[in-house]
């Protein structure tokens, strides 16, 4: 499962994987995300919502 998890993620936009990482794994802030990538904490929640919902999808089968 982690092979597919790792593959998903190589298949996401790189800004949307960025984020998603920063997040989730590095377990930065909204805040810290968009200092980070230049961006606005509300384009760091909107491509957060978009990375998740494309795993979602992606690993919608192996559930």
């Amino acid at each position: 499962m982690k092979e597919k998890i790792r593959q998903a993620m190589l298949r996401l936009k790189p800004a949307y994987r960025e984020a998603y990482m920063l997040r989730e794994i590095e377990g930065f802030t909204y805040e810290e995300i968009a200092t980070a990538t230049g961006t606005t904490i509300s384009a760091v929640k909107s491509k957060l919502f978009k990375s998740r919902v494309a795993l979602n999808e992606m690993l919608a089968q192996y559930r």
